[in-house]
């Protein structure tokens, strides 16, 4: 099975489009967010994560084997580089395999990429 595509703000309109969108397309997805059982509730069988965007120790669990970041900014989070930044930044000892390119609302995010397409 291919690699899943870890999608954020599942529970919302822009990331719940997108989500339907990748699985009409035949596409593995994984759903992440704060609460997995809505997750799972809103997307049965699609695999869900725990992601707290403000808690840098769900990051790894949550991009483990994901071959792609749909990363929405929630309202709430204002500042980027503790949070949405430090998700994205590769870790300083790792050097990426493939190029990849993120899709995300975080302007920074386009110059950095943890996860290899």
């Amino acid at each position: 099975m291919a690699a899943p595509v870890l999608v954020t703000g599942a529970t919302g309109n822009g990331g719940g489009a997108v989500t339907r969108s990748l699985l009409a397309a035949g596409m593995a997805v994984r759903v992440a967010g704060t609460n997995p059982t809505a997750l799972r509730k809103r997307f049965p069988g699609v695999p869900a994560a725990r992601l707290d965007l403000r808690d840098p120790r769900t990051f790894h669990a949550a991009l483990d084997g994901a071959s792609g970041l749909f990363l929405l900014r929630p309202p709430q989070i204002a500042r980027v580089g503790p949070t949405l930044n430090a998700l994205v930044e590769p870790p300083r000892t790792a050097a990426p395999s493939k190029s990849c390119s993120p899709r995300s609302s975080v302007p920074s995010a386009t110059r950095h990429c943890p996860i290899t397409a």
